[in-house]
């Protein structure tokens, strides 16, 4: 069983949506392969250290180096909008990142079921490269209808891309 992921391909940028790796039954590795197969550059972790420690896959860095793509970690906490912790690291893995796309590459992105927090990063990006808020709504709501349905991650999406 191949590791689950969708694809979000707006204005040359490309996102690739997944749960954790290491879940959905196949092993960490499997599912970097995969999500490698599939274009992806680099890896975009938004599950916090306690979190990938509950689901066993705290390997998830070297891993990520072992099969040659660079990994983020911006943590979030489950069903709750960006605090200090995502802040701090995406002072630099936020540049980081929209370099990669910049040169037309692909990031995968993940939390634990690989929609709610993923689709907030995702917009994050989006946003931040100018893509218009009804456009990023729309373009997530296609792979990803429960997404930004949280309170605090509609109030967090409205701050960023200007409610």
């Amino acid at each position: 069983m191949a590791h689950p992921y969708d694809v979000l391909l707006l204005e040359q940028v490309r996102l690739i949506f997944t749960p954790c790796p290491g879940t959905k039954g196949t092993s960490v590795a499997e599912a970097l392969a995969t999500l490698k197969a599939a274009g992806a550059k680099a890896v975009l972790t938004l599950t916090p250290a306690t979190e990938l420690a509950a689901l066993q896959v705290t390997e998830l860095a070297e891993q990520c180096a072992a099969a040659g793509l660079t990994w983020f970690h911006c943590p979030i906490e489950d069903d709750c909008a960006p605090g200090e912790a995502f802040q701090q690291a995406w002072q630099s893995a936020g540049p980081a990142i929209q370099q990669l796309l910049s040169q037309q590459q692909s990031v995968a992105i993940h939390c634990k079921g690989g929609s709610g927090r993923t689709s907030l990063a995702a917009a994050q990006l989006l946003a931040e490269r100018g893509v218009a808020k009804a456009q990023i709504l729309s373009s997530i709501k296609q792979i990803r209808p429960h997404a930004l349905s949280l309170p605090p991650h509609i109030d967090y999406f409205n701050a960023l891309a200007g409610a």
